[in-house]
């Protein structure tokens, strides 16, 4: 079984660790009959060597937290994060993202994990590619994005204690450095970390490495 440490002898990498989650299997919603069954995903991922897990999109694999423990056990998986939606641009949409949020983190805060990843919504279909949103936040809008990323930052760290990680994305508010630099400049680092993904960051024209 290949190991999950890098083995790139340069000393830059020595620590890093390589970790695995559904969207790498192609899985992106809780349920689609397109997608692989997540025990056939789970066994997949353990044969080829992975053993950190980022658990996806949040009902793909067991919701309750003993038994997605068991299924990640009995496979040498440790998890470290888990996944989610929500909208916080819209004050009428807080009650949802909150109610989402906590589940999420009920759940991963009982197997272990250490950080909670927040998606932001895309202003597009995910399947039609349809514009569903505006483009471009208002004043107001950004405001609140901004307010309600501290306050479900803040719930998370201290009632559960997750630190909960921003991951920015193609098609969505937080997707430009611009956007990113906005988003990152006015929130609160203890409750609000980055989440790096390369490839969203190129797609939305910046560069990783800086």
């Amino acid at each position: 079984m290949a190991e999950s440490k890098a083995r790139n002898t340069d000393e830059r990498y020595s620590k890093l660790t390589i970790g695995v989650c559904p969207d790498q299997w192609g899985v992106w919603f809780p349920n689609d009959d397109k997608q692989i069954h997540w025990e056939t995903a789970l066994d997949e991922m353990a044969e080829a060597g992975f053993s950190v897990m980022e658990t996806g999109p949040f009902g793909y694999f067991p919701k309750d937290a003993g038994r997605l423990k068991e299924e990640m056990d009995k496979r040498g998986f440790r998890v470290v994060a888990g996944t989610g939606w929500g909208i916080l641009h819209k004050p009428e949409a807080w009650a949802d993202t909150e109610k989402t949020f906590r589940e999420i983190a009920e759940t991963h805060a009982a197997v272990g994990a250490e950080y909670i990843v927040h998606l932001p919504p895309l202003f597009r279909d995910d399947k039609t590619w349809e514009f569903t949103d505006d483009r471009t936040l208002s004043t107001e809008a950004w405001n609140a994005y901004i307010e309600n990323a501290d306050r479900l930052g803040r719930i998370m760290k201290e009632d559960y204690g997750l630190q909960m990680v921003l991951h920015p994305h193609g098609d969505s508010h937080i997707e430009t450095p611009e956007d990113i630099d906005r988003i990152f400049q006015a929130t609160d680092p203890d409750y609000v970390g980055f989440c790096l993904d390369t490839g969203h960051v190129v797609y939305g024209g910046g560069d990783p490495v800086e």
